[in-house]
């Protein structure tokens, strides 16, 4: 081997070694020092409790690598907690706390180096999580293939609503679970059978705080829905036209589809004299429990969606049947007008939000009352839209309710 294959080699050795010495660099910043940094001050009125926590305000030492300061507790289940603040805050909040307590928090400031100053203890007095109030807010009735659950919320906090029922082996199995922030929550609980049942419904948060059980034992009131293929449009009254992007098929409001737009859901246009409606023969005499509705899905809470519904009923045919009759020839079956809520309610100018979609992609769904009659004829009024139109949208409609025997 001559002079020049050696010195090549050992150049190509040297690189290779250099790429791997590269390879194992430390990415970061070296610790400079070793010096512990000096602590934080709280001041006499630094704590401020709130439902489920509290919040430290202190003063920063005077550190030109300070980095963060962190705080340490401890939840009342044992379970440690770690807050970190950054250096260009003077103050932590801490959540997670359940029923009011005496917690005792750990200060710590934390340099570039990673140097830990000596802990400053601060004692805290956190008040009952936001769970117990909604939880004696709440007001559970039977209802409809079930039962009606409310609540309030006016903190917002994240939580989660179980509701159980005891099986036949005297055990409580979880039927329903609720998540929601929303401030004042409406929410049934369907698809149980007309016997009565033991349920426990309770209420915790991301934390997982608890508070007791509810017990209550309930029958639910029997419902069924009604059977679509039974269901007989009406012709469309005179007072309305129908616009190029829906269509005269009202059958299309129970094809079972829930996300039509355009041709493939109706669409009536108004000079503005008369509120938009259509009619349906229902095939059955029923007494009505609820209804679900589905708006245009490219345009919840926007544009021709329903803001104000009224129903109305009747069983006379000649009534039913004339697209023409007048509504004080019909029976309204909800005095309170059915309104539609948009859960982040937000500006109709704005787009629906995940929230939003979500809940109107489930249909929203208005009870009838108790004392309202069996109706075979029935009649869909919009009575105002969300942006102020006279012209009517929709892709689905549902009826629950109990056929009546002739």
């Amino acid at each position: 081997m001559n002079m020049k294959m050696l010195i090549r080699i050992s150049l190509l050795l040297f690189v290779v070694t250099g790429f791997a010495g590269c390879s194992e660099e430390f990415n970061g910043q070296f610790p400079v020092n070793k010096a512990t940094p000096s602590q934080v001050t709280v001041l006499p009125d630094g704590v401020t409790n709130f439902a489920g926590g509290a919040t430290i305000t202190y003063q920063l030492p005077d550190e030109t690598d300070l980095l963060y300061v962190k705080a340490v507790y401890q939840l009342p289940d044992g379970s440690m907690r770690e807050e970190k603040a950054s250096a260009f805050s003077n103050s932590v909040t801490l959540r997670g706390f359940g029923r009011s307590t005496v917690a005792y928090v750990k200060l710590i400031t934390v340099d570039r180096s990673r140097n830990e100053s000596q802990p400053v203890e601060v004692e805290i007095h956190p008040e009952d999580s936001p769970i117990y109030g909604i939880f004696e807010s709440l007001d559970v009735n039977e209802g409809w293939g079930g039962f009606t659950l409310q609540w309030n919320n006016p903190l917002k906090e994240n939580i989660v609503v179980s509701v159980m029922r005891l099986n036949d082996e005297n055990v409580y199995e979880n039927i329903e679970t609720f998540y929601s922030a929303a401030t004042s929550v409406y929410q049934p609980v369907r698809g149980l059978d007309p016997i009565p049942a033991d349920f426990g419904i309770f209420v915790r948060d991301t934390y997982q705080n608890y508070t007791d059980t509810l017990k209550l034992n309930m029958k639910p009131w029997f419902e069924m829905i009604l059977d679509r293929s039974k269901f007989i449009p009406i012709q469309l009254s005179s007072k309305f036209t129908i616009s190029v992007y829906g269509t005269s098929n009202l059958t299309v409001l129970w094809d079972g589809i829930v996300t039509n737009n355009g041709p493939n859901g109706i669409y009536y246009i108004n000079a503005g004299a008369y509120n938009p409606y259509f009619a349906i023969n229902l095939g059955v005499k029923a007494k009505l429990s609820r209804f679900r509705y589905w708006s245009r899905t490219d345009y919840y809470f926007r544009l021709h969606s329903a803001k104000e519904i009224q129903i109305y009923g009747t069983n006379d045919p000649l009534v039913g049947n004339n697209p023409e009759s007048d509504n004080s020839e019909w029976i309204l079956l909800n005095p309170e007008i059915f309104v539609s809520v948009r859960p982040s309610g937000l500006d109709t100018s704005v787009p629906a939000t995940g929230e939003d979609y979500d809940y109107a992609l489930d249909g929203e769904e208005w009870e009838f009352p108790w004392d309202a009659p069996p109706i075979q004829w029935l009649r869909f009024q919009q009575l105002s839209t969300w942006t102020g139109t006279m012209a009517m949208t929709c892709n689905e409609i549902r009826f629950w309710g109990e056929p009546q025997s002739e």
